[in-house]
């Protein structure tokens, strides 16, 4: 798991980059793969994000969502839905913003 420094005691954990294949690009048809970034042990879970990878979302009408975003104070998680009706493979992945002790 990757994680950077934003702050005094405060680290991001990122999740895996996961793939979600549409098939055919905006016909209606959304496909969507999850992604769950964690807390180190000792680690508490402040915040979460889910992202597509590059500019894949950036051009209006991209047919990129997040369609579900759910933090787990019991496991220090977060677990993130990416959905796409782009085209074949879209890249998404979760994030933890972590504080440690």
């Amino acid at each position: 798991m990757e994680a950077s420094e934003i702050g005094d005691g405060i680290v991001l954990r990122l999740g895996p980059v996961v793939e979600s294949n549409s098939g055919t690009p905006q016909n209606g048809d959304w496909a969507g793969a999850r992604s769950t970034a964690e807390c180190e042990p000792g680690e508490e879970l402040v915040a979460g994000a889910g992202r597509h990878g590059g500019n894949e979302g950036d051009d209006v009408g991209a047919e990129l969502a997040i369609g579900e975003l759910d933090l787990d104070p019991v496991a220090e998680s977060v677990t993130a839905i990416g959905l796409n009706d782009l085209y074949g493979n879209g890249a998404f992945r979760a994030t933890a913003m972590c504080l440690q002790d």
